[in-house]
C-alpha cells in the first residue's frame, strides 16, 4: 500500500473492508517483532493476541508470547499481564513473567476502598484508601468496596465527601 501510494481508505475499498480494519493490520506490520510476525503469518498466532502484543516494545513481545503459550493464558489474562509489565521494574517484570497467574491474582487483590466516617458535628466524611483482599485496610478497619484500582491499572471514582442534610 505504501509503495503504491494508496491511502488507507482506498486500500479498504479495494479489499472490501473498513478503513479501521486496514489501520489495525498496518499497526501489526509496524509494531510486531519479526518472530511474532512469522507466527502470525503461519497461523500460530491469532490477530487478537497479536494486537495485544503491539502494546509492548518489540523486544518484549517474544517473552510474553512464550509465557502465554507455556501457561495457556486467556485473552483477558494476557491483557492484564501486559498492563502489569508496562512500567514495571526489571525485578517486577521477571516475577510477572515467571509466575503470571500469581502476579495477576495479587494485582486483583489490591482494591480501592471508600471509608465513610462520622465527623464531630454530624457530618460524614469520605476517604479513599488502598485496601488488601477481604476489605481490610492496613490499620485493621473494614472498608466498603468502591471499585478496582492499583496494579491492574483500573481506576475507581474518588470517594467524595458526603454531608448529611441539615436537621437529620
Amino acid at each position: 500500500m505504501r509503495d503504491d501510494g494508496m491511502t488507507q481508505v482506498e486500500a479498504a475499498h479495494l479489499l472490501g473492508r473498513h478503513k479501521s480494519w486496514v489501520c489495525r493490520r498496518l499497526a501489526l506490520l509496524d509494531k510486531l517483532s519479526v518472530e511474532v510476525k512469522q507466527d502470525l503469518c503461519l497461523g500460530l498466532l491469532g490477530p487478537s493476541l497479536a494486537r495485544q502484543l503491539t502494546r509492548l516494545p518489540a523486544c518484549n513481545q517474544e517473552a510474553v508470547l512464550s509465557v502465554t503459550r507455556r501457561e495457556t493464558l486467556t485473552a483477558p489474562e494476557v491483557s492484564g499481564l501486559i498492563d502489569l509489565l508496562q512500567g514495571a521494574s526489571p525485578e517486577q517484570a521477571a516475577f510477572v513473567l515467571a509466575k503470571p497467574r500469581e502476579a495477576l491474582r495479587h494485582a486483583r487483590g489490591v482494591r480501592r476502598r471508600c471509608v465513610i466516617r462520622a465527623e464531630p458535628g454530624g457530618e460524614l466524611a469520605g476517604q479513599t484508601l488502598d485496601a488488601g483482599p477481604g476489605g481490610v485496610d492496613a490499620d485493621g478497619t473494614l472498608a466498603a468496596n468502591a471499585g478496582r484500582a492499583g496494579i491492574d491499572g483500573r481506576r475507581s471514582r474518588d470517594c467524595a465527601a458526603v454531608t448529611r442534610a441539615p436537621g437529620r
